[in-house]
Parts: structure tokens; C-alpha cells; sequence
């Protein structure tokens, strides 16, 4: 008789209550976890007592709560740490009026029965009539009952032919599914796969989200990267710099009483060198004193119309453009100076344009390389469906700025299209399926290490790239399991090896039977499995062939 109860940690006091009622073991002990709810409340734990009080039973708790503990204590209730002997010995089933039940009594009346037909006294006939008293005291004596077994059961007499005829029966019956059940036959083939090309597009599109075969389309993601570098570079431009010769001169007037005037870039020469006036002036007319003419002068400031040493000109006599030299002329009294000229180095626009065209085919090739360190080896990204753009260049001098070297800085932003392997190679075993099942054959595979892909359009904007794809792959004649199983069935090996090797397009089989007795294939086409695996055909065999073909038809001839 079941004496405990295992609590659950969150059960509430309800559920113990209507459980305790079920028990009809008279001392009874609850297990209860720690931290259970029934343990958080000491008005839970007297509900227990009383309900317990009221069903006349005698409770205990097992547990190690220490609060607990406590709380059981002030109500007045028993606890223990584990389950003691008494609550695992199972109690007697005895009915509180003690009466006896009713197979038992039955049981016992008839043990009087028989124990009152052995003696001839009569009181325990008398004793059982008294439950009986409209029977008459001169009743017959009753016949002895049956004998029955330890359990209060008659005894059953067995016929030993119908037993062994059920288990002769039953053997029978065992070895027939076993016979027919477990054997087992396991048939690996090589069949043949020849080689085909096609070819197909597909679009990877960053706006789907489920792969579509009908429209060649697979889901893709767009990515991004930026990156900038910095490099320098030598200048290679030429140019010459220097300085124009400068002095002072004075005009003289003897030509005109008049005065001249003579504007900004009046031209001055001296030794083959022309020279320009820096300002605009007025030369006075010439005058007469005591019966001579005298020259109106004035001085002007002048430099070459070049630059270089060569307008360094000494002291002396200039003519004046457009006037005769002998009456209006210029004369400096010091020789002009300052002039040089050289030919230096300067950063051209070739040299710029140059570095910048280095820096993006780098970065370029380094952003692309980011951009492919940025996916899972899940996903795959073709060079072709990369985009560059350029967000910033800047160099450290400008066209013609007189530098031996310079440096520039260029940074790019990347796009990609990225799409799922796993995507690709179901689209691309689908689309070759389809292109050899009109023909009746099953693709056995596709010859991914050799695929050619190229992007043929990019739209970063869309979200779109298309790429076309071409390579190999290898069919082979469609096998009706089916059929070869129906077909195989109780052959023996060497008929089912005759029976798969009459296929042109079988190269090898391999059979397994099991158990290690089973001589035949199964009768029953479940118990057969068969394996494909298709060899693809290679290029040189036929080759080979030929050429041995070639030798063996050779060798008659020599002889």
C-alpha cells in the first residue's frame, strides 16, 4: 500500500491535499523538494495537518529545507531528513471494520467445508446455517468442493498434445518470418555516366528571399567596404625658371621740341636683345640755350623681354623703337642685371594622373580582397560583380609646381553581390537535371571545379547581377529500381550478377547478402536495397580502346 508522496517544487496545497486523500495507508509521509511553495506558508502547512487530522492519518515530512523545518515544527508536524523503514515497508490492507474480504472468506468457508465432511461433528454446519436459516436442519450433507491451488484457483489439467502441437506450431511460425524477413541483400552498382555541355543564366537578386528554380533566380546580399591608401611618386616634368633682367636708362629727346610720350612696353634694344619700359612716360621736346639745342631726357625703368644672363647687358646706348637712334635714344649709365635662367623639375599632369591610376588598380585589388575576407565560406562573390567608386583623391602638389617628388591619396568605397553556395549548386544540379530528363536519363553529377562564370550585367542599384554559366556534367540512363527488384528476387547470386551485368550501361557489381547463410536474394523486394553509383566516362578510355583495337588488327598483318 502506497504510503508516500513526492511533491513537485511549484504544487500547490489543493493538489497535495486531494492526493493525500487517494492514500489509504493510515501513516503517511510527504517528500517535498526545497524551495517548494508548500514550504513558503505555515497557513499551508497547518490546511496539511488538519486535512490530515480529518482523514485520520498520521503525516511526516521528509525534507532539507531549513525554513521548512522551522515552520513544520511551530505547527507541529514531524519531519525527517530522509524516509525512514516504516514508510517503505508496505502496510497491511486490513479495512477499518477488520472484515475479512471477500475472496478470502470465501476462501476460508469452504477450507471449513471440508474440514466439517472429514468429522462427524455438526457444529460447523450448525455455525454456517445460521446465515442461512430457511434452509431445513435435515439438508443433505453438501458434496466435497474442488480442490484448489495456493492462489484459491481450481486447477487447470493441461493436454500435453494440443501443447506440444502449439509450440511445434509456433516454431513454425518464427522460422517462416525469420526466413522470410530477415534476409537481407544489399547491391552496389557502377553504372556509366557520359559526359555532356550546357549552359545557362541565372540572376542573383539581393530582393528575393527563397530560392527560385523556374525563374533561375537565388537570393543574394549586397555588401560594402572602404578603404584608402597612400603612395608616392617621382615628378618627371621639366620647365624652365629664372629671372628677367632689370635697370634703369635714360630717354634722350633731341628728335622733336615736342614732347613724346612713350607708353608702358615701349620696346628698347641694345646687343640683339629687346628690352620693354616698365611704366608710361612723357620725354620733353629738346630746348635751346646760348644758340644750341639741348635733349628733353627722363629715366624710365626697363627689364628683358626674357628671362636669362644673357639680358644682363653692360652699359651703354639703347635705340628706341620707332624713333631714329641718332635723336631719340636711351642710355643707361650701370649694366642690367638679375637675369638668369635654368631648367628645373616640376610635377606634370602626366605624373599625377599616373599615380592616381597606380593607387586605384591597387586599392582596387586590396578593397576586392576585403570585401571577399568579409563572407562565410558559405557564401561565394565573382570578381566581376565587384563595383568601385572613388571618393576622394588628393595629391601633395599641383601641375607644374617645381617638385623632385609628391605624394598622392585616393580612397574608394566596394559593392558586391553575394549569393549561398548551397543556393547556386541547387539551381545549377536542377537546371542540368532538367537539360538530360527529355532525353530519359538522371544527372549523376556536375563538374563544379571546371564551371565558367561570367558576369554578364551588374545593377547595384536594383540590387541584380546576371552571370552566365557553361561547363560539364555527366548522365546516365535512368534505372527502374522497381523493376530490377522484381527481376532479382530468389535469384542466386551468380544469376543476379549474370542478370545486372547483361546492362550495357552497369560496369561493376557488388552483392551483399545477410545473414551469412542466405544463399539467394530475398523474396520480398523491401529486403533489397540497391546503391548507384555512377563513374563518369572518361575522355581517354574510348582512346585506349581504339588504340588497342588498332594494335591488335596490326599484329596479324606483321606476321
Amino acid at each position: 500500500m502506497e504510503r508516500v508522496l513526492y511533491l513537485e517544487p511549484d504544487e500547490e496545497i489543493t493538489s497535495v491535499i486531494d492526493r493525500m486523500k487517494n492514500l489509504k495507508a493510515k501513516n503517511i509521509a510527504l517528500v517535498v523538494p526545497r524551495d517548494a511553495v508548500v514550504l513558503q506558508s505555515v497557513v499551508n502547512l497547518k490546511l496539511l495537518k488538519k486535512e490530515a487530522e480529518d482523514l485520520k492519518k498520521e503525516m511526516s515530512l521528509v525534507t532539507s529545507d531549513k525554513v521548512g523545518k522551522n515552520l513544520a515544527a511551530q505547527v507541529g508536524i514531524a519531519t525527517f531528513d530522509k524516509l525512514e523503514n516504516q514508510f517503505l515497508e508496505p502496510e497491511e490492507e486490513l479495512p477499518e471494520s477488520m472484515e475479512e474480504p471477500e475472496e478470502l472468506a470465501k476462501d476460508k468457508k469452504i477450507e471449513d467445508l471440508e474440514k466439517a465432511a472429514e468429522k462427524p461433528e455438526k457444529a460447523p454446519f450448525e455455525k454456517a446455517k445460521v446465515s442461512e436459516p430457511e434452509k431445513e436442519p435435515s439438508a443433505p450433507k453438501p458434496a466435497k468442493p474442488a480442490k484448489k491451488s495456493l492462489l484459491g484457483r481450481p486447477k487447470i489439467k493441461l493436454n500435453k498434445k494440443l501443447l506440444v502441437f502449439g509450440i511445434i506450431f509456433s516454431l513454425f511460425v518464427v522460422t517462416f518470418v525469420v526466413l522470410l524477413f530477415l534476409p537481407k541483400a544489399t547491391i552496389d552498382l557502377k553504372v556509366k555516366a557520359d559526359k555532356f555541355e550546357h549552359s545557362f543564366d541565372f540572376v542573383a537578386d539581393k530582393n528575393l528571399i527563397d530560392l527560385d528554380i523556374e525563374k533561375k533566380s537565388i537570393p543574394a546580399e549586397l555588401i560594402e567596404t572602404s578603404a584608402e591608401k597612400e603612395a608616392g611618386a617621382q615628378a618627371s616634368g621639366k620647365k624652365e625658371v629664372g629671372e628677367k633682367a632689370k635697370g634703369t636708362v635714360t630717354i634722350y629727346n633731341s628728335y622733336d621740341s615736342s614732347a613724346q610720350a612713350l607708353n608702358a612696353g615701349t620696346k628698347l634694344s641694345k646687343s640683339g636683345k629687346t628690352f620693354v619700359t616698365t611704366k608710361k612716360v612723357s620725354v620733353p621736346g629738346f630746348t635751346f640755350h646760348q644758340g644750341s639745342p639741348v635733349p628733353g631726357t627722363v629715366d624710365v625703368a626697363i627689364e628683358a623681354e626674357s628671362q636669362g644672363s644673357a639680358y644682363n647687358v653692360s652699359a651703354g646706348k639703347f635705340s628706341v623703337a620707332g624713333f631714329p637712334s641718332s635723336q631719340f635714344y636711351a642710355q643707361s649709365s650701370q649694366a642690367l642685371s638679375g637675369g638668369y635662367s635654368e631648367t628645373v623639375t616640376v610635377v606634370s599632369e602626366g605624373d599625377i594622373a599616373g599615380l592616381k591610376s597606380s593607387l586605384t588598380d591597387n586599392l582596387t585589388s586590396e578593397i576586392k580582397g576585403q570585401l571577399k575576407e568579409q563572407i562565410s565560406d558559405e557564401n561565394e562573390i565573382l570578381d566581376g560583380a565587384i563595383s568601385t567608386e572613388e571618393l576622394e583623391f588628393t595629391a601633395s602638389a599641383s601641375a607644374g609646381e617645381q617638385k623632385s617628388e609628391f605624394t598622392g591619396k585616393i580612397k574608394l568605397k566596394a559593392e558586391a553581390l553575394v549569393y549561398k553556395k548551397s543556393d547556386f549548386e541547387t539551381l545549377t544540379n536542377e537546371n542540368f537535371a532538367k537539360a538530360v530528363d527529355d532525353e530519359g536519363k538522371e544527372l549523376a553529377e556536375v563538374d563544379f571545379s571546371n564551371l565558367k562564370k561570367e558576369v554578364k550585367s551588374v545593377d547595384l542599384e536594383k540590387g541584380q547581377i546576371t552571370v552566365s554559366i557553361l561547363g560539364d556534367g555527366f548522365a546516365a540512363p535512368k534505372l527502374d529500381q522497381k523493376t530490377l527488384k522484381s527481376n532479382l528476387t530468389s535469384k542466386d547470386r551468380i544469376r543476379a550478377e549474370e542478370y545486372l551485368t547483361g546492362f550495357v550501361e552497369i560496369k561493376s557489381v557488388q552483392i551483399k547478402l545477410w545473414p551469412f547463410w542466405v544463399k539467394k536474394i530475398p523474396s520480398l523486394e523491401e529486403s533489397i536495397k540497391i546503391n548507384v553509383e555512377y563513374e563518369p566516362s572518361r575522355e581517354s578510355e574510348p582512346e585506349s580502346s581504339e588504340e588497342s583495337s588498332e594494335e591488335s588488327s596490326e599484329e596479324p598483318q606483321e606476321e
